[in-house]
């Protein structure tokens, strides 16, 4: 009699359990080893090939070189070399006044004057004898101007010298000795057609990586005005680039370069034309591009029931589809869910086309999250593809 209370009190209290626990409730029986021969595999879902290893990329970095409107050109232009104002000449039996203009040229400035010539305005004058002009001691002008005009004169371009003199005077009046001659002049200039080079330059810095590792780079002009009588010519640190005559097609003009040595620290990039051609742009930048490493280790997280633990020994598996370079070994390491380090080291070369099967157990992974990356030593790297766990 007390056993049947007790084995009814006892239904009653599994039934309990049951309701609490949602039937979920289950005890669990000895761990019985499987036969590593016949494993129930519940394999996961086949993933997309990755890569590990090391893979050469491009990295780029992109610099605004001005983005104020700049022209290159080589063209004929007007440039006022000297000039006087209130020039007062006399000249009489007791009084000698002449003026003098001086003025320096470089070489360049010589080699660049097409035509020179002085233009002055007469104020007053007595006209009583003639107004004299001499370039570098020889005379260019003589007469007897009169008030009121204006008046020019052509200078010979081969008496240009580095340091040039003008001398204005007047011839005297003579037996007129109360009165000398007078002659006086406003606006005295001295012009010169030159055929004018602008030129532009600039700089760019590398660092040492960017230097060692240098690919290419991209000078990109945005273009305004052309005048394409002549080539433009781009040259990175003094070698040539780029020589060709272009047209404003485009709303930007890309030069690209990679036979030119560039090196650590600031390069120069020039920009010109020749006698006739003419260019102007709204602004300029440039693209630096260089070979960089890239170490890929791809991780797989390995999300473990207490099912599938208990299923353990088990397998993981994945296929070599390709081998890039020269790859020396193949790590797998893995964190457990309990944070304990694994390493597994396949030190033989992998082949190309061959399914990789690698023994797990309880030691490997624990219940929980496990983390594991995948390293390849060497240069190069595989591509790997169907990787699979199997408990």
């Amino acid at each position: 009699m007390d056993f049947a209370r007790v084995l009814v009190v006892s239904i009653v209290l599994f039934g309990v359990l049951l309701v609490v626990f949602g039937g979920e409730f289950e005890i669990d029986p000895d761990p019985v080893e499987p036969d590593p021969n016949d494993y129930r595999f519940r394999p996961v879902e086949p993933e997309d090939a990755f890569f590990v290893g090391t893979v050469e990329d491009t990295d780029f970095v992109h610099r605004i070189l001005t983005r104020t409107p700049f022209g290159v050109s080589f063209e004929e232009r007007e440039r006022l070399i000297a000039d006087l104002d209130d020039v007062d000449v006399r000249r009489g039996l007791f009084r000698n006044q002449p003026h003098y203009l001086e003025f320096n040229l470089t070489s360049d400035e010589i080699d660049s004057i097409r035509s020179m010539d002085v233009e002055f305005d007469v104020a007053e004058t007595n006209e009583l004898n003639s107004l004299n002009m001499y370039f570098n001691d020889e005379r260019f002008f003589s007469g007897y101007p009169e008030a009121g005009r204006s008046y020019s004169a052509e200078l010979d371009t081969n008496l240009v010298e580095g340091n040039n003199v003008i001398e204005i005077s007047a011839d005297s009046s003579g037996w007129r000795f109360w009165a000398p001659t007078v002659y006086m002049l406003n606006n005295f200039r001295v012009r010169s057609e030159v055929l004018e080079e602008r030129e532009r330059e600039f700089t760019f810095e590398l660092d040492k990586q960017q230097a060692e590792d240098f690919r290419m780079g991209r000078l990109v002009l945005r273009p305004e005005k052309f005048v394409p009588e002549e080539p433009i010519v781009v040259e990175v640190n003094d070698q040539e680039v780029f020589r060709e005559r272009v047209s404003r097609d485009d709303t930007s003009l890309w030069i690209e370069f990679d036979d030119v040595d560039v090196h650590q620290g600031e390069n120069s990039l020039r920009i010109f034309t020749y006698e006739g051609g003419s260019y102007g742009f709204r602004g300029a930048s440039m693209v630096v591009f260089w070979y960089s490493t890239e170490v890929v280790r791809p991780v797989k997280y390995l999300d473990v029931s207490r099912s599938d633990y208990r299923r353990l020994p088990g397998k993981m598996t994945f296929h070599v589809d390709g081998i890039e370079g020269m790859p020396e070994y193949l790590s797998l390491r893995m964190t457990t869910a309990d944070d304990e380090k694994r390493e597994l080291m396949i030190e033989k070369p992998l082949k190309e086309g061959e399914t990789v099967s690698i023994d797990i157990t309880r030691d490997d992974l624990a219940v929980g999250e496990n983390r594991l990356e995948f390293i390849v030593g060497g240069e190069g790297g595989y591509y790997l593809s169907d990787f699979q766990v199997r408990y």
